[in-house]
């Protein structure tokens, strides 16, 4: 449930006079960054209905670095009209949100937003997106094989005997980019790779951990790991 803990009152000082409306990145009902300013409603919400039809992601943010669910959200603030007094979930659900927020402006309107996870690639040691690993898989012609395990996703490209290792948030993310990986894959009706969601234990877990450490030089502490930091 949205709560929002914002006083009333005027404009600060250090305001400008002229900028009574604004577009705000809210992350955990804290603003995070304003989008946009303008001294009239029209160009605000122009801008601001621009930000929501352009924010398409494929594998948002779900947790923060410290394993705590993240929600952004995208406000519309102004000084004039009507005061927002609701505010509709995604699942449909109504709830009140208090009326001002700490700059004197008022709700306006207010959705969901959606920023694109990042983690670690690291065979390079850099960190990437959705795209850079589909750009990684659909640039082979070759066989590949996709599983994820603790927090990581595994790939080989079978014919080139070459090991691509991504580190993620945790277990759960790891999972999640898996199955994103594979309905992107069934939908685009690629052929190339096998996915597999066994899990692997004993002499067979040992023997991929050799395989990984081998190849890539990671440690097996860091392979069983469940969860870090990206």
């Amino acid at each position: 449930m949205p709560i929002y803990f914002h006083r009333p009152g005027k404009l600060p000082h250090t305001a400008h006079k002229n900028l009574h409306y604004k577009v705000v990145l809210y992350r955990n009902h804290k603003q995070r960054k304003v989008m946009y300013q303008s001294r009239t409603i029209y160009p605000a919400r122009k801008k601001y209905l621009q930000y929501l039809e352009n924010n398409r992601t494929i594998f948002p943010i779900k947790w923060d670095a410290f394993g705590k669910p993240v929600q952004y959200e995208l406000l519309l603030l102004g000084n004039w009209g009507d005061k927002m007094t609701k505010y509709k979930a995604p699942s449909g659900v109504v709830y009140d949100v208090n009326l001002a927020a700490n700059d004197g402006l008022f709700i306006k309107d207010i959705q969901p937003y959606y920023i694109e996870e990042k983690f670690k690639h690291y065979n390079t040691q850099k960190v990437i997106i959705f795209k850079d690993v589909a750009k990684l898989m659909m640039g082979e012609v070759y066989s590949k094989i996709l599983f994820p395990f603790n927090n990581k996703l595994y790939l080989e490209i079978v014919e080139k005997d070459e090991i691509h290792l991504f580190i993620l948030k945790n277990k759960a993310d790891a999972e999640r980019l898996y199955q994103t990986i594979k309905n992107f894959y069934y939908q685009n009706r690629l052929t190339d790779c096998f996915f597999f969601t066994k899990p692997m234990r004993g002499t067979e877990l040992s023997e991929l951990y050799e395989r990984i450490s081998s190849k890539l030089g990671i440690s097996r502490y860091e392979l069983k790991k469940t969860s870090t930091k990206v």
